[in-house]
């Protein structure tokens, strides 16, 4: 499953141009989809984890090579 998180543009985070970009395939995509209609239904925020940082389903392997993963993501 591919559901990535990751910052392009890092150096340029504190001027607040950087960017954020979301890799999905199609695993990844009913994923959020499904927690999407969870928080739509029960309002609790959402939360995704790299495996080093708790638990999947945010994948570890950066889709572009100078990008930052980012290992938690909170939807709320």
């Amino acid at each position: 499953m591919i559901f990535t998180v990751e910052i392009a543009d890092v150096e340029k985070a504190g001027l607040g141009m950087a960017k954020v970009e979301v890799f999905l395939d199609q695993k990844g995509l009913q994923d959020l989809l499904t927690q999407l209609e969870h928080l739509k239904s029960h309002g609790d925020p959402v939360h995704f984890f790299t495996e080093s940082w708790g638990e999947s389903p945010l994948s570890k392997a950066k889709q572009v090579s100078t990008n930052c993963l980012v290992h938690h993501l909170q939807i709320t």
